[in-house]
């Protein structure tokens, strides 16, 4: 009779790490990888710095609001487009549009909505085109937050932003 409470025992220890939920998110998820491994960018990072890590952009947009803003810069890569204020020149868009780069938690374009589920645990900010997660940052004196929105084309992704919001 023990032996079998002690078989049933580790069942259900097996059965309930199996279903454990992913680490709580940190300022580490809301970073790109390249697919081969080599390059991972994050936001705030000096443009130059991504220069010279993934080369001359395919295409770059320039985006000017208003008179007062400064304007915003679109560099266009395979697979990625990173965003930055021409003024500062720190990242502030990562978009992800290709199977060549991940994000820090392994999803790509072409994922499923179970494997974001799987990798980041379940969130409120879920709606049929996109699945959002944040996180505050405590230290910024404009009350921004992290995020990461998988953009959802029915049930597979198909883009990525990481960026800062309010």
């Amino acid at each position: 009779m023990r032996t079998w409470a002690f078989v049933i025992g580790i069942a259900s220890v097996a059965v309930f790490l199996s279903c454990a939920q992913p680490r709580a998110l940190d300022e580490s998820d809301f970073v790109v990888v390249q697919a081969n491994g080599r390059v991972k960018l994050a936001l705030s990072e000096p443009i130059s710095e991504v220069l010279v890590e993934l080369g001359q952009p395919l295409s770059t947009k320039v985006r000017k609001k208003s008179g007062q803003e400064p304007p915003y810069m679109q560099h266009t890569f395979k697979g990625l487009v990173v965003g930055y204020y021409e003024n500062d020149k720190k990242v502030t868009l990562l978009r992800i549009t290709g199977p060549e780069f991940t994000t820090s938690r392994g999803v790509s374009v072409g994922a499923t909505l179970e494997q974001v589920r799987k990798a980041y645990g379940p969130t409120k900010d879920e709606w049929p085109t996109v699945v959002q997660y944040q996180l505050k940052d405590d230290k910024s004196k404009l009350g921004l937050s992290y995020r990461a929105s998988f953009w959802m084309d029915g049930n597979v992704v198909n883009g990525i932003d990481i960026n800062r919001a309010p």
